[in-house]
């Protein structure tokens, strides 16, 4: 499903691009989109969509919100890369302790009464795996249309879930009959809002902003993956996973508070 959802939103994005005259990227254009493309897609949303078959989406979304932990950290190990302050150390440590929080005392497993430790694992390291694709784009070279960068990250991205997914064998158990209208409104959404408009602002941001800036969609993601877990799918949102999410967000917001302030520092601006 992550496939072709990726792959169609690219193709149709891609030729519609090609109509209006926009020039296909080059082949290191391609690339860079395919390196992208298996960092954001195969490792970021796919492992997501893994884990969501044993996680509550509210859980989820607060393990996603480490994403500014990782791209700290990232940002600090590679080539020539920015060693963090110790208010980002701070952050990152307090960020990773609210995680902990969520296993001290309480038996992890794949029933409902705990946590299935494989899909814990998966969505931290998709979490690691999109900031390291983040960081990639922000110096990677890409065409000169944004959004036909976007589409060609799109169209490697999927090919990637495919390839995971026929080497699953999930090929054998599609069964259309069993569509539902709800799913297949839910996959429509997912390609207009999820891919051409949600990535494409995050790949416009990536382009015009600063990672500790773009990675301020931490905040929201948990409060609006909760909300409409308890809404709409009968999640609950238990004491222990609330004072986790609270600890998390602190460290999320200890680091960013800290780059915005470097920031305006280096531009000699005043902090606030």
């Amino acid at each position: 499903m992550a496939a072709i959802r990726f792959l169609v939103a690219g193709g149709i994005l891609m030729g519609a691009l090609r109509v209006a005259g926009t020039e296909l990227p080059g082949k290191r254009h391609w690339r860079n989109a395919a390196i992208a493309g298996l960092l954001l897609f195969v490792g970021g949303n796919g492992l997501v969509v893994w884990a969501a078959q044993r996680l509550p989406s509210g859980l989820i979304a607060l393990l996603v919100a480490t994403t500014p932990i990782w791209m700290a950290l990232i940002d600090w190990l590679r080539p020539g890369g920015n060693a963090p302050g110790a208010r980002a150390v701070v952050g990152i440590l307090v960020g990773l302790g609210g995680v902990v929080s969520l296993f001290v005392g309480k038996g992890i497993n794949a029933g409902p009464e705990g946590l299935s430790l494989p899909g814990v694992g998966a969505v931290l390291v998709a979490s690691i795996a999109w900031a390291a694709g983040s960081l990639f784009l922000r110096s990677a070279e890409r065409p000169a249309s944004g959004w036909m960068a976007v589409a060609a990250q799109m169209i490697c991205g999927g090919g990637g879930l495919l390839a995971v997914a026929l080497l699953r064998g999930e090929a054998r158990h599609v069964e259309v009959a069993s569509f539902s209208a709800g799913s297949i409104w839910a996959f429509f959404y997912l390609i207009v809002i999820g891919s051409w408009v949600g990535f494409g602002a995050y790949s416009w941001l990536l382009e015009h902003s600063t990672p500790a800036r773009v990675s301020t969609y931490a905040y929201v993601n948990p409060i609006v993956a909760v909300s409409l877990g308890c809404l709409f799918a009968g999640e609950s949102f238990t004491s222990r996973t609330a004072f986790s999410a609270g600890v998390t967000l602190a460290g999320v917001a200890i680091i960013m508070g800290g780059s915005r302030q470097s920031l305006a520092a280096g531009r000699g601006e005043p902090l606030e």
